[in-house]
């Protein structure tokens, strides 16, 4: 199969490494398809909306998503249709239904994303603080692409019903297929009984990953170790990926490690090592897209304490990979949680083993990379087959 790829960035440049777009072709790629064109769109008139959005962000302290705005995404058609014409492909792949938005293209689009925008505003920092023409402009280019796309794929259950709730989309070409984990690892389960094997049983090292500085999801990962401590537990904390204010003091049980460089063998090597000698993943956060580290845990064996929010629920299975807990859930129960697995080496031992597993069966790229395919085969070659949204299981 040849797919054009398209995105605003390119998925094998320096900075993408190891991130989705770059994980999704390479495993692309490993399945047999050919990618003639890796379309990095360019955000024509971007200079006016950047200038409009300064001068917004000094008169209102609101701000414009550039490359949602409506001057600029209505270039993108036509660059996509011009990297079609000069080449041959099967159907166009995006990661964000955003680049999706087609006019009179020949072939057919698909996007497969975190979510649509609608379950962006308000949840991430870049999307708070719009002007109403932005969110209009965010909402508007959301249902073009929709409309426009032959599959609408979600890497989770909740960013597909979001999708259902807030736009008018046909449900019938809805799919969900999780993303894998965006960290090159070759573990067998040799490795794995290895990494059991040197993590202590009264040495408890706990791990919380972020790519942005979560202040709330951050203190309740810090106060549940520091909730261990005080229970005569040896724990310890790693804060990975997020950079949180110098003003911060943490006791000397918490280590932060900072953001990592995923596009170098150093990096990639540090971050698998701090996952090998974890025992468990931590992660409070309020409402995530997509926690890709909840897959990277599960490569390494490492059971995962996250929320019952956003598409945490696709990701992590009670009692197979970890166990999710109320959105209001605070320091005592993450404590609780973990003193329960880890005070039964046995209990944890097989927490550990399953995890593993549902990263070899549902979270590697491979796997999800084979669904996204059986998925556009059904688009170009249909055989009057009825369509459903697949649900994550």
């Amino acid at each position: 199969m040849r797919l054009g790829f398209v995105g605003l960035q390119h998925p094998h440049g320096t900075h993408s490494y190891y991130e989705t777009p770059f994980c999704m072709a390479a495993a692309l790629k490993r399945q047999g398809c050919s990618i003639p064109f890796a379309l990095q769109l360019k955000m024509e008139d971007a200079a006016l909306v950047n200038l409009r959005n300064k001068m917004t962000r000094m008169i209102t302290g609101q701000h414009i998503v550039c490359e949602r705005d409506a001057r600029v995404v209505r270039h993108y058609p036509e660059q996509i249709n011009a990297a079609v014409r000069q080449h041959q492909v099967d159907a166009l792949l995006g990661t964000s239904p955003f680049y999706m938005v087609t006019r009179n293209c020949p072939v057919p689009s698909i996007f497969w994303a975190d979510t649509t925008v609608a379950g962006m505003i308000s949840r991430s920092p870049y999307y708070t603080h719009l002007t109403k023409g932005s969110i209009r402009d965010c909402h508007s280019v959301e249902q073009r692409a929709l409309d426009s796309c032959a599959l609408a794929v979600f890497s989770s259950q909740w960013a597909a019903d979001v999708a259902c709730e807030s736009y008018n989309v046909d449900p019938c070409k809805v799919r969900v297929i999780p993303y894998g984990a965006n960290l090159s690892t070759r573990l067998n389960p040799a490795d794995i009984a290895t990494c059991l094997r040197r993590r202590d049983e009264s040495d408890w090292e706990l791990l919380f990953v972020s790519v942005e500085w979560e202040p709330k999801a951050a203190q309740i990962a810090v106060d549940a170790t520091t909730a261990l401590r005080a229970r005569g537990i040896n724990a310890r904390l790693s804060l990975v990926g997020c950079r949180p204010p110098r003003t911060i003091r943490f006791p000397d049980y918490v280590a932060v490690i900072g953001r990592i460089d995923r596009s170098s063998l150093k990096g990639q090597a540090l971050l698998s090592a701090l996952y090998m000698q974890s025992h468990l993943l931590i992660l409070p956060s309020p409402a995530d897209c997509v926690a890709t580290f909840l897959a990277e845990a599960g490569a390494h064996g490492v059971p995962s304490l996250s929320t019952n929010a956003g598409a945490n629920n696709t990701l992590v299975k009670d009692g197979i990979n970890g166990y999710l807990l109320p959105a209001e859930a605070g320091q005592t129960e993450y404590a609780n949680y973990a003193l329960q697995l880890l005070a039964d080496p046995g209990k944890y031992a097989a927490l550990c083993w399953s995890s593993f597993q549902y990263f070899q069966t549902e979270l590697n790229w491979d796997v999800a990379v084979s669904r996204l395919l059986v998925e556009i085969n059904s688009v170009l070659n249909p055989a009057d087959q009825q369509y459903a949204c697949s649900r994550a299981s």
